[in-house]
């Protein structure tokens, strides 16, 4: 999953407000969530390994996961004329995400070609 924030997303439904799903280290929406022991907090996996303090433990947050991949949100092509709804998790599917194309027809897809810098439709 790329790296997003809640200002890049259109959700579906207002998010409730026990609901924290950002890192507080990246400020980004959790990547793999892992919670600490120490205070319960939930950080990227990655950010929580950069960290220099090594005395802390943590273990991964699935519960935290499904909540995240689970949310409902909106195209982030909607403003282009894109009507598709779904979950978190299968955004990334239906955008261009990977190495194939996606779904959605108003996503723009760079050349394959390096020297090439034309994008498309």
């Amino acid at each position: 999953m790329s790296q997003l924030s809640k200002e890049d997303l259109s959700f579906v439904e207002e998010l409730p407000q026990h609901v924290d799903i950002d890192c507080p280290i990246c400020l980004y929406i959790l990547k793999d969530p892992h919670q600490v022991t120490c205070c319960g907090n939930n950080f990227c996996e990655n950010c929580i390994k950069r960290c220099k303090n090594n005395s802390y433990q943590s273990f991964p947050d699935k519960k935290c996961l499904r909540v995240i991949n689970g949310l409902a949100v909106k195209c982030s092509n909607q403003k282009k004329g894109c009507q598709w709804k779904g979950s978190l998790k299968d955004l990334f599917i239906h955008l261009n995400e990977g190495e194939k194309e996606g779904e959605c027809q108003y996503e723009e897809i760079k050349c394959r070609y390096d020297k090439c810098r034309r994008i498309f439709l």
